[in-house]
């Protein structure tokens, strides 16, 4: 089982996974950070609790198979079956993702993967205060979850 899990140092989150890859260590669960960073936010829509934005999700963790590779591309025949997280927002209503290619970060075998969202959240916001109210975007990311 996948979870997200709150990271107080300010960095970004931890994601843990179960899943397994090739390599030494491919009995156990994964470390990912995640980082991400929000670029536009375009429309609020708060009668409907709609948030229009744009922004980045940057994953990181260990492939305990590329340490000893050299920063840049991942290699082409450990792409294939390289382990990456199953990630989403869980809140997107109508959210575009477009992944580009996993990097290999440094020599230690940390990866990089980024995914870029656009599109609108779901974001509920109290609107008693209104013309002073404040809102604040919340971005629930994490595992990718079956929908029914």
């Amino acid at each position: 089982m996948a979870q997200l899990a709150q990271d107080t140092s300010g960095r970004g989150g931890r994601f843990e996974s179960g899943a397994s890859s090739t390599g030494p260590r491919a009995s156990e669960p994964r470390r990912v950070t995640v980082v991400m960073t929000l670029f536009n936010v375009s429309k609020v829509v708060p009668k409907e609790s709609l948030v229009e934005l744009t922004m980045k999700a940057s994953l990181y963790w260990v492939e305990p198979s590329l340490v000893g590779v050299r920063p840049g591309p991942v290699p082409e025949g450990a792409a294939q079956g390289l382990w990456k997280p199953d990630f989403e927002i869980n809140n997107g209503v109508a959210l575009n993702a477009s992944e580009e290619p996993p990097l290999v970060w440094n020599a230690s075998g940390l990866v990089r993967m980024a995914i870029r969202f656009s599109g609108t959240v779901f974001n509920p916001m109290d609107v008693r205060d209104f013309p002073f109210d404040r809102h604040r975007v919340c971005i629930h990311a994490g595992p990718v979850y079956s929908r029914a």
